[in-house]
C-alpha cells in the first residue's frame, strides 16, 4: 500500500468517526476528510464574530484553505488534526477534603501540502489555581494558523484583496497580517467584525508609522527655522505630531495662542511647555484647577502668584506634590490657617502649620473639630493640631484644647503649656487618661483639689502623685 492509499484510508475512517463521536473525544493523528461546504458552514457557526471553539475553528480553517487564491498556490493542501491530548491535575477541596482530577486540552492542527507537513499551530488550555470545572477545552485561534500559512505563501495583492472578501473572519485577520496595502487595510478597518477592524487599524498605523515619522521630522526641522508667528501658531495648534507642536510653542510669543494651547492641547507635554511661558494669572488658575495631568498643574503653580488660588489648590488638589508646591508659596496667615483647617491631607496641613506665626491662626487649627475627648476614633490630623498647639500662648485657647480635644497627644501638648488652674483642675479630675491626670496634678497649687484627687482618683499612680504634690507645696 502506498502512502497516498494510507492517507485515503485514514480519511475514510475519520469521516465515519466524525459522524458518531463528539469532537472533544476524537483523538490520535488523522487527516480530516474533505467535507462539503454546507456541512463546514454549519460547523463554522456564526461568522460575524471570531470563534475559539475547536470544531468551529477547524471548520473555518478547512473553508479558508478552499479559497481559490490559496488553492491555486497550494493545490492538495489538507487540514490534519495531528494531535489532541489532555493534561490533568488533581485539586483538593479545602472544605470537604475531597480530591478531583481536572483535565486541560491541548490541540495541534497541521496543514499538509502534498501529504507533507507545511505549517502547524498548537493551543493549550491553562488550568487555574482553583476551579469547580472538571474539563477545560483548548481555545483554538484559527487566525494563528492562517496567518502563518499566508506568510509562507506567495500571494499577489489581488489575491489578498480576494481573500479579504472571505466570509471567514479569521482569514481576513490573516490577510491583515500579510498585507501592507493601505487601501486594503483601510477597507478592512471598516469590517463588521470588531476583531478584524481592530487588527486592520493597528496594522495600518504600523505601516504608516515610518512615513509619518519622516514627515514629522521634516516639519520639525521647518518649525525650528521659523520666525513667522502666524505660521508658528498654526503649527502649535494644528500639527498632528506633539513634538512639532511643542517645538512651535517654544518659539511662540503670542499670549492668546499660548493660552489656547495650555488649555486645549491633547498632549500634556505640549500643555506644560505652553504653561511655562504664561504669566496671565487667570489662564494659570484655569489650568491649575482644570488640567488632568499633575505635571501641568505643578508647572502652573510655579507661576501663580495669587494667594487665594494657591490656597485653593493646596486644599483641593488630589496630588500631594502639587499641593506641597502650592503651600510653599502661600504666605498669608489666614489662608495658611484655612489650609490647615480644611485640607484633606494631614501632611499638607502640617506644612501649613509650620508656616503659621500669628496667634490667631494656630488657635483656629488647634481647635479644628475632630470629635470629643472621649472619642476612640483614629485621628489622622492630631499631629497637625498638636503642632498648632505648640505655637499657642493664649491660656483660654490652651484650656479649650486641653479639655476638649479628642487626641491624648494634643491634650498633652496643651497641658504642658497650661497654667490656668481651673483648666488644670478639670484635666486632673476628669480626663480619661491617667497619664494626663497625673501630669496635670503636678501643675496644681490648690490643696483642696489635690486632697480630693488623692482620695478619689481611680488610679493609684494619680492618687500617689497628688499626695506627693500636696506634700511638696506645704
Amino acid at each position: 500500500m502506498t502512502n497516498r492509499d494510507t492517507v485515503v484510508v485514514l480519511c475514510q475512517a475519520l469521516l465515519f468517526a466524525n459522524s458518531t463521536i463528539p469532537a472533544a473525544a476524537q483523538r490520535g493523528s488523522a487527516i480530516v476528510p474533505a467535507d462539503s461546504v454546507q456541512a463546514l458552514l454549519r460547523l463554522a457557526g456564526d461568522t460575524t464574530q471570531v470563534t475559539r471553539d475547536e470544531r468551529a475553528a477547524i471548520a473555518r480553517i478547512k473553508l479558508a484553505i478552499r479559497e481559490s487564491p490559496i488553492r491555486a498556490s497550494l493545490p492538495n493542501l489538507r487540514c490534519c488534526v495531528s494531535s489532541s491530548s489532555r493534561t490533568s491535575e488533581t485539586y483538593r477541596s479545602r472544605v470537604l477534603g475531597t480530591t478531583a482530577t481536572v483535565s486541560a486540552e491541548t490541540v495541534t492542527i497541521k496543514l499538509l501540502w502534498n501529504d507533507v507537513p507545511f505549517v502547524e499551530a498548537s493551543w493549550a488550555a491553562e488550568l487555574p489555581d482553583s476551579t469547580t470545572e472538571r474539563y477545560f477545552p483548548a481555545q483554538v485561534r484559527a487566525e494563528d494558523l492562517l496567518t502563518t500559512l499566508l506568510m509562507v505563501t506567495t500571494l499577489t495583492q489581488d489575491d489578498l484583496a480576494q481573500l479579504a472578501r472571505s466570509r471567514i473572519p479569521e482569514l481576513r485577520i490573516a490577510v491583515v497580517a500579510k498585507s501592507t496595502d493601505l487601501a486594503l487595510l483601510a477597507r478592512l478597518a471598516e469590517d463588521r467584525v470588531g476583531a478584524v477592524s481592530l487588527a486592520a487599524l493597528r496594522k495600518r498605523n504600523e505601516v504608516e508609522a515610518p512615513a509619518k515619522a519622516e514627515a514629522a521630522k521634516a516639519r520639525l526641522t521647518t518649525v525650528t527655522q521659523m520666525t513667522d508667528q502666524a505660521a508658528l501658531a498654526r503649527a502649535a495648534i494644528e500639527d498632528i505630531d506633539s513634538g512639532v507642536r511643542a517645538a512651535a510653542v517654544e518659539k511662540i510669543t503670542d499670549l492668546p495662542v499660548l493660552a489656547k494651547v495650555a488649555i486645549g492641547d491633547t498632549d500634556s507635554r505640549v500643555r506644560k511647555a505652553a504653561v511655562e511661558k504664561i504669566a496671565d494669572q487667570a489662564v494659570l488658575a484655569k489650568v491649575v484647577i482644570g488640567d488632568k495631568d499633575s505635571r501641568v498643574r505643578a508647572a502652573a503653580v510655579e507661576r501663580i502668584m495669587d494667594q487665594d488660588v494657591l490656597a485653593k489648590v493646596a486644599i483641593g488638589d488630589t496630588d500631594l506634590g502639587v499641593g506641597r508646591a502650592a503651600i510653599s508659596k502661600v504666605t498669608d496667615q489666614a489662608l495658611l490657617a484655612k489650609v490647615a483647617v480644611e485640607g484633606h491631607d494631614w501632611m499638607l496641613c502640617e506644612s501649613a502649620v509650620e508656616k503659621l506665626t500669628d496667634q490667631g491662626a494656630p488657635a483656629k487649627v488647634a481647635t479644628r473639630p475632630r470629635g470629643d475627648a472621649n472619642s476612640d476614633a483614629h485621628d489622622f490630623f492630631s499631629d497637625t493640631r498638636g503642632r498648632a498647639a505648640e505655637k499657642l500662648t493664649d491660656q483660654a485657647v490652651l484650656a479649650k484644647v486641653a479639655t476638649e480635644d479628642s487626641s491624648e497627644h494634643v491634650r498633652g501638648v496643651a497641658v504642658e503649656k497650661l497654667t490656668d488652674q481651673t483648666a488644670l483642675t478639670k484635666v486632673a479630675t476628669q480626663d480619661r487618661s491617667s497619664t494626663l491626670r497625673r501630669y496635670a496634678v503636678w501643675k496644681l497649687t490648690d490643696q483642696a483639689v489635690l486632697a480630693r484627687v488623692a482620695a478619689e482618683d481611680s488610679d493609684s499612680d494619680v492618687r500617689d502623685a497628688a499626695g506627693r504634690r500636696s506634700a511638696a507645696l506645704r
